[in-house]
């Protein structure tokens, strides 16, 4: 599974070959921006796009404006959902909770503003929350 930061786009691929990445690159990203991943050889000479890579073999982290955090921290996520949440994930339904967190993953803003929005407005006193039951 690759996901595509600019879209929010996240899949389940059948492999890492070449023609999967590309496809799954060429369906998600538009012509002409830079794409950043790890050093994994089925991205190299990608067309239609700029392409950076952080070498993870050389304990190269981040290369410019190439880095793989976004994505390491949709992976966290995703595994602490499997083992706290769901307990088993399905080939089946794999897609489903693969669009569920990367709506989690990409929503951030969108969450932090309704949860403004909510406490707008109230006050949460100490003594409110040390009061015994």
């Amino acid at each position: 599974m690759r996901v595509s930061r600019r879209r929010g786009d996240a899949e389940r691929l059948e492999s890492t070959r070449k023609a999967d990445l590309r496809g799954f690159v060429a369906k998600t990203v538009a012509p002409g921006p830079t794409v950043y991943t790890d050093e994994h050889l089925s991205y190299r000479g990608m067309p239609d796009v700029e392409h950076e890579a952080v070498r993870y073999s050389l304990r190269e982290y981040v290369q410019g404006m190439a880095y793989t955090n976004g994505l390491e921290s949709f992976w966290a996520m995703l595994r602490r959902g499997h083992i706290r949440t769901y307990h088993k994930l399905s080939v089946k339904h794999l897609h489903r909770y693969i669009r569920e967190f990367s709506g989690r993953h990409n929503d951030t803003a969108a969450q932090l503003s309704k949860l403004a929005c909510g406490v707008a407005g109230r006050r949460l006193r100490y003594s409110d929350t040390v009061r015994p039951c």
